[in-house]
């Protein structure tokens, strides 16, 4: 296994006990060393490696006579794992797909402590489960810095929502809308043409 290693090597490895990775963490080959290297360095492989982590002199020493290597895995977050590299008894599956967590933020400006928004939290559930196909989590949050409008401010704030409100199509709303009209002319054609079909059949009739 220790021949395949190689440093910049990155994914998910599966390690000999005692050592553990993290479930799920991907982790990079940052370093692949010697032990004659190491010590020539002045690291104390025996104690710092082995004996460290529960291995014995002997496992050091088997190490020594087959050349055996040193590697160090580092996660993103930092975290690393130095061990021989015949501790690691699987290696990253090429084919994997690397995984963020997305998260989308919307700024509502201010609006009025008591308007509900739970209409809002219900439309972007949907979009976002009928384009990304993600049944997400809304959380709504304020933010810190608060205020307060007159009356006459809040009316006229209120009349420019609502005018946006009734003149704002989203590109979702265009697009159910456009769907709704193929729809109808669909609708509109097969009707016609059965009427056109039922037509034929009279004359046919007539015919005969």
């Amino acid at each position: 296994m220790s021949s395949l290693i190689r440093v910049n090597d990155k994914g998910l490895f599966t390690l000999a006990n005692p050592f553990v990775a993290l479930t799920g963490v991907e982790y990079q080959v940052t370093r692949l060393i010697t032990i004659p290297t190491l010590l020539a360095q002045g690291v104390d492989v025996l104690q710092d490696v082995f004996i460290a982590n529960g291995l014995t002199i002997d496992t050091y020493n088997d190490a020594v006579d087959n050349d055996i290597l040193i590697v160090t895995l580092t996660s993103a977050t930092g975290t690393s794992i130095t061990l021989p590299a015949n501790y690691i008894t699987g290696m990253p599956n090429v084919n994997t797909v690397p995984y963020t967590r997305r998260i989308v933020s919307v700024d509502l400006g201010s609006l009025p402590s008591s308007q509900p928004l739970d209409g809002v939290k219900l439309l972007l559930k949907e979009t976002v489960l009928a384009t990304v196909g993600v049944d997400a989590v809304v959380n709504e949050y304020s933010a810190s810095t608060t205020g307060s409008v007159s009356m006459d401010q809040h009316l006229e704030l209120e009349r420019v929502r609502v005018n946006k409100r009734a003149v704002g199509d989203t590109e979702r709303q265009r697009r159910i809308a456009a769907e709704e009209k193929a729809q109808a002319y669909k609708e509109r054609m097969l009707a016609l043409e059965a009427i056109v079909v039922q037509q034929q059949a009279r004359l046919n009739e007539q015919d005969a």
